[in-house]
């Protein structure tokens, strides 16, 4: 597996491009090594990778931070993309607190 974690804000939006773009070459460079992808779907960055990977072909696996996680996204959108994305995990471990 290959995994993510990163900001949920950036100081540039218009940086989002190249962070994707980033993402891909990693993605691509790791495609014969990496049998899929982690991370907490939090806003920013963790999204945009999460997509990336299903892009790419990879599975994704999902760590849920804690109960209620859902509720910690303030963006309807992001909130959304967190829905969205935890429904096409192949895994989803989430801690008893």
């Amino acid at each position: 597996l290959v995994g993510f974690t990163g900001h949920q804000k950036i100081d540039c939006p218009e940086r989002w491009g190249w962070v994707e773009d980033q993402f891909k070459l990693a993605l691509a460079a790791s495609a014969t090594a990496a049998t899929g992808a982690i991370s907490s779907l939090a806003a920013g960055g963790d999204q945009l990778f999460s997509r990336a990977a299903l892009a790419a072909g990879l599975r994704i696996e999902v760590v849920v931070p804690c109960d209620g996680y859902e509720r910690a996204f303030d963006d309807p959108a992001a909130r959304a993309g967190y829905a969205a994305l935890l429904a096409q995990a192949s895994r989803v471990v989430e801690p008893d607190y």
